[in-house]
């Protein structure tokens, strides 16, 4: 059983003895409530989420020590919805749609990011080969991230001149100008008017990189196959690589990912995907994809706000 089905069985549990009048009963079960979503603070939610089930469970923890120390009083009763013309108290109520509603931390971040990441696609006036990619926004004031190789024409050797990108709610034409690229760290900076969006959501980016664990969790939200963003999830092998510095992590990345956003459990970018590795030192890899990391993005960031006097982050 999992942390969030623990804390749901061990709620119900308590209430019903409180009903019976079982202190014992009341002071176990929401003791196993507590320690379940301790476990959960850790592990199983965003940021949001997290701050979200913290209070809950700093209420709940004065509930205990009511009962503890006070026995089944009004009080309490009142916690659980037992009191009232409506049988219920917003408390309960809350805790309840909490744990019965969160479907872990992926879908958390997910849902709290999808409007950040963007579908990008670049071409020329002949529209004779289109490039097709993702991204992210990083700022309100409209700045854009994706991979150098996304806005790059091979074919002619040189950039397109022609992006535009879609977002989660289905805007699109969207376009983007060229800020500036670097082809060996395959990061490029876009930027969009803000005018031209309804609603402008930017990501949050690690603040500590180097915090990173190998074996941490990952999420990947990218526009593969061009199939419309959607995520997939792996872990971190290498938070940096000894053979060229990149992120390494497992997640077996398609077309159409390029330039997407390395979530981390907290809803924190912690690099922009590259490509899936094919092979290292000559031998066959399976499931292993690189992505540049977020600190080496933000010095890259910094120079270039620099060099064309703007301010991105």
């Amino acid at each position: 059983m999992n942390a969030g089905s623990q804390m749901i069985d061990h709620f119900y549990q308590s209430k019903q003895c409180v009903v019976d009048g079982n202190i014992n009963g009341a002071l176990n079960n929401l003791g196993c409530f507590l320690k379940a979503g301790a476990g959960s603070l850790r592990q199983s939610f965003s940021i949001n989420q997290t701050a979200k089930l913290k209070r809950l469970l700093e209420y709940w923890l004065s509930v205990y020590k009511t009962i503890k120390k006070e026995g089944i009083t009004d009080t309490v009763k009142e916690a659980f919805g037992l009191r009232g013309d409506n049988n219920t108290s917003s408390v309960f109520a809350a805790t309840s749609n909490f744990v019965a509603t969160s479907q872990g931390w992926a879908a958390d971040v997910f849902e709290n990011n999808k409007k950040s990441v963007v579908i990008i696609y670049a071409t020329d006036e002949k529209f004779d080969y289109i490039e097709q990619g993702s991204g992210f926004i990083v700022s309100k004031d409209g700045y854009v991230l994706t991979n150098d190789h996304v806005v790059f024409n091979e074919q002619k050797h040189c950039y397109h001149n022609d992006i535009t990108m879609v977002l989660f709610n289905g805007e699109n034409n969207i376009c983007l100008k060229l800020i500036d690229s670097d082809p060996q760290r395959d990061v490029a900076l876009l930027r969009f008017e803000p005018d031209a969006v309804s609603e402008i959501t930017a990501v949050t980016r690690i603040s500590n990189y180097d915090a990173l664990q190998q074996g941490a969790d990952v999420m990947l939200v990218g526009n593969g196959f061009n199939l419309g963003i959607a995520p997939i999830l792996g872990m971190v092998r290498y938070a940096r690589s000894s053979t060229n510095g990149d992120l390494v992590y497992t997640i077996p990345s398609n077309a159409g990912d390029s330039g997407a956003p390395v979530f981390n459990r907290f809803g924190e970018v912690i690099g922009i995907h590259k490509s899936t590795t094919n092979s290292i030192r000559g031998q066959e890899a399976r499931a292993i994809s690189n992505a540049t990391p977020m600190d080496e993005i933000e010095e890259l960031v910094k120079k270039w706000e620099r060099k064309h006097k703007i301010t991105v982050f």
